[in-house]
């Protein structure tokens, strides 16, 4: 069975392409509509996570302006020139904050006694400052100030790590012998220990959030290009769909309006030509679409005969007999002169067709053929192919390999492009006459049109079943029934007709075809 490729169908193939494209665009819609809610849960996250960090260090820059003002309020001397000094400011008013909006509503500080606590609370009786010399502090009790004032910024359990880390007790006394004290901007200095590693964790949020907001446009970008995608394969989908759903709607401006005539070569074989032409009326839908032609050139009255009894169903033209023409053979091929005649037949033949009845196609049988049903039905729906691709030379109801063991008996529609020329019954048109009538052989006509410089690369149209037989006549001829019985009577002629006309064969033309 031989494989049912692309060739076939192609409208079907197409529609069926466009659906499953389809269903992954719409597969790969989905997971970026996935994607996209997920990179907006992961804003919504990074966005809240940095509006707590904000909101805890604007906690504790509260505390530490409280401390400040009760030390003030108890009477502690302050050094005038630091007093002036402001804490840190900590970003709420500027940057990512501000312009994304964190929101805080006034809330209670949490302190660990959750009230505001007073001096003595605070740094507790033992803790006081000792007395200051000459504007320092002389001893390390800065170490009790700064762990009371860190235990009361550390923010309530809340599973975070602690915001400010405590500094050991010999960085603490070198600070506080650093500087005068005391100052709001010394106890405010514990803040300053994290305030690089705060900014530089909004930093990384925002940078975060940045690279969130990319992808979102991009993905909103590709979604875009995604519909658009989808929509132009849906339009594609209904188009195909709407010209399967109505074929005969495509398939009648292809049908051939001209006239093709069915030219019949005969010589001396009253019975095969009485049978041939009976299948020929009986599958005939126009005798105007078709006129039937038997052309002979041999000197039998019984064919005659038998072709005049058919009246005016059939055209009957007679050539001088090939035995009384002068034609010119030579020595070596005596013994095929047979082939010479008939050469000469199809000369004067085609050229009454064409050169005198002035016809633009006509379709070549033997009387020893076999056809099919759906005969003039293959022929009229294929010859708009000859015209429009200029790769065609011919279409051919044979096919040379059409045993029932090497064909998909059920592919009654299939057809191919096929670069042998098999003759038995084919079709050709008034432009390759003109093509190859100035240089028409002597003799063996057919092997001289396989020869590639008169292919040129050309092709021809076949069917997968042939749509003509041999005839039993077929054993008495010039051939001598060679390879018949191996052969040519056992390729299968088709006997489920198609109708090839209700469907779109573009599929053969060669744009499409590869």
């Amino acid at each position: 069975m031989k494989h049912r490729s692309e060739k076939k169908k192609k409208a079907i193939s197409y529609a069926q392409q466009s659906r499953k494209e389809i269903r992954q665009l719409r597969e790969h819609e989905r997971k970026l509509i996935e994607e996209r809610n997920w990179m907006n849960i992961e804003m919504e996250k990074k966005h809240a996570q940095y509006c707590k960090l904000e909101f805890k260090m604007m906690q504790q820059q509260q505390e530490l302006e409280t401390m400040r003002r009760e030390m003030q309020t108890n009477g502690r001397d302050f050094n005038k020139q630091n007093s002036t000094k402001t804490l840190p400011t900590t970003g709420l008013d500027s940057g990512f904050g501000s312009s994304n909006k964190c929101l805080v509503t006034s809330t209670p500080l949490q302190i660990r006694a959750n009230k505001k606590p007073a001096m003595t609370e605070v740094f507790g009786e033992g803790d006081m400052l000792s007395p200051i010399v000459d504007g320092q502090l002389t001893t390390p009790d800065m170490l009790g100030i700064k762990r009371k004032l860190a235990s009361i910024l550390v923010p309530p359990n809340d599973g975070l790590t602690a915001m400010l880390p405590l500094p050991s007790p010999q960085n603490v006394y070198q600070r506080a012998n650093k500087f005068s004290f005391p100052s709001s901007i010394r106890l405010s200095s514990a803040i300053h220990l994290d305030e690089d590693a705060y900014e530089l964790e909004q930093q990384q949020l925002k940078k975060e959030l940045d690279q969130l907001k990319l992808m979102m446009k991009y993905g909103k970008e590709h979604m875009q290009a995604l519909k658009k995608s989808l929509k132009d394969h849906e339009d594609e989908e209904n188009r195909v769909l709407s010209k399967l759903k109505h074929p005969k709607a495509v398939a009648n401006h292809r049908i051939w309006k001209e006239p093709i005539p069915v030219l019949v070569f005969a010589c001396n074989r009253a019975h095969a030509v009485d049978q041939h032409i009976r299948k020929l009326l009986k599958y005939r839908p126009s005798k105007q679409q078709f006129p039937i032609i038997v052309s002979q050139d041999c000197d039998d009255q019984d064919v005659r005969n038998t072709v005049e009894g058919f009246g005016d169903e059939v055209q009957y033209i007679k050539h001088l007999s090939g035995n009384k023409a002068n034609i010119t053979v030579p020595n070596e091929h005596r013994m095929y002169s047979a082939y010479y005649r008939i050469a000469r037949h199809y000369k004067l033949a085609l050229s009454h067709v064409f050169d005198q009845l002035g016809h633009s196609s006509v379709i070549i049988t033997e009387d020893d053929l076999d056809i099919a049903p759906d005969f003039f039905e293959y022929f009229s729906a294929t010859r708009y192919l000859l015209s429009e691709d200029p790769r065609l030379w011919c279409v051919s109801a044979w096919n040379d390999n059409g045993k029932s063991n090497n064909i998909d008996i059920m592919a009654n529609d299939l057809l191919y492009r096929s670069d042998f020329f098999s003759g038995l019954g084919w079709m050709m048109t008034s432009k390759l006459w003109n093509e190859f009538a100035p240089i028409w052989p002597n003799g063996f006509w057919d092997d001289w049109m396989r020869d590639p410089l008169r292919r040129k690369g050309r092709q021809c149209i076949r069917p997968e079943i042939s749509r003509t037989g041999m005839s039993p006549d077929g054993k008495i001829g010039a051939s001598k029934g060679q390879f018949f019985s191996k052969h040519l009577a056992k390729v299968v002629v088709n006997s489920n007709p198609y109708k090839f006309t209700q469907h779109n064969l573009d599929y053969l033309l060669e744009v499409s075809y590869y």
